[in-house]
């Protein structure tokens, strides 16, 4: 398992984490908040359910406004640079149905994901888990 930089991070099991507590989630969002930091963003889109937690707490974090998914036309037309945002993702199929869809509108988007798992890398992420896998956060 490693982060964005390539450095080996600690697994929770011998395998592959299954379960990663809330205090690692938001750890590991915080991480991919310092990297937001470097972009020039507007505004966050976040996938609506999977990625409204993470959205919520970035955009408190770095004061940046936030919309889901289902609320592009809401986007002001001022807001140009989007960051549009999952909590993890493996196809990338929802991503780049999203991607296109601001990418139709003029916005330049920055993709990213707090967990990466195989297939599609996003722009920005917290932590390639390297694998599918079913994810229970712990209390």
């Amino acid at each position: 398992m490693q982060n964005q930089e390539g450095q080996e991070l600690k697994t929770f099991s011998d395998q592959h984490p299954k379960h990663i507590s809330l205090q690692k989630y938001f750890q590991d969002i915080d991480t991919l908040c310092q990297y937001v930091k470097t972009k020039e963003i507007d505004c966050i889109v976040c996938m609506k359910r999977s990625g409204m937690f993470p959205g919520a707490y970035m955009s408190f974090q770095l004061n940046i406004p936030l919309f889901t998914t289902s609320e592009l036309n809401s986007i002001p037309e001022k807001f140009k640079n989007v960051l549009l945002l999952d909590d993890k993702t493996y196809s990338g199929k929802s991503m780049r149905h999203w991607l296109i869809k601001l990418i139709q509108m003029n916005k330049k988007t920055v993709t990213a994901s707090v967990y990466l798992q195989n297939e599609f890398k996003t722009d920005l992420y917290a932590v390639d888990l390297g694998c599918q896998h079913t994810m229970f956060y712990e209390l």
